[in-house]
């Protein structure tokens, strides 16, 4: 879909663009401010990327975005590499997001792990008991 996008064949609200890198507010956004900036060229993730001036590019431009949209001064950058990462589209891609207060660690981990204890069928629902376990112990 973001190839799409950069060759002009999918509509978006663009906010940079050159003959290299697409910059485009994101339709789902997680902030006031949330665009998505790209490589034109096809890359599927950032350990894919052989071309080290290409990524020097995106984050200049990553920047350039947040200052042209007033959040030059504090924005969040993120970058998920692969699947197990969370990245979604497989398409390199940095998302700028600008416009309200952040907490680090972003979706802070506590250590749990949940893990499914018994389920039964209850009125054509089936019904699970879920147990979490923290390194303080078991809650139920």
């Amino acid at each position: 879909m973001f190839c799409r996008i950069a060759a002009g064949e999918i509509p978006a609200t663009l906010l940079y663009a050159d003959p290299e890198i697409v910059a485009f507010v994101d339709l789902d956004p997680r902030a006031p401010f949330h665009a998505l900036v790209i490589p034109r060229a096809h890359v599927a993730k950032l350990s894919d990327l052989s071309d080290d001036g290409l990524g020097g590019r995106l984050l200049w431009a990553a920047q350039r975005v947040a200052a042209d949209a007033g959040h030059g001064g504090s924005f969040r950058m993120v970058m998920n590499n692969g699947e197990g990462a969370g990245q979604t589209v497989a398409h390199l891609h940095f998302d700028v997001l600008g416009g309200r207060q952040f907490a680090w660690p972003p979706g802070r981990w506590s250590g749990a792990r949940i893990c499914i204890v018994s389920s039964r069928p209850s009125g054509g629902y089936a019904s699970l008991v879920l147990r979490a376990q923290t390194a303080a112990g078991t809650v139920l």
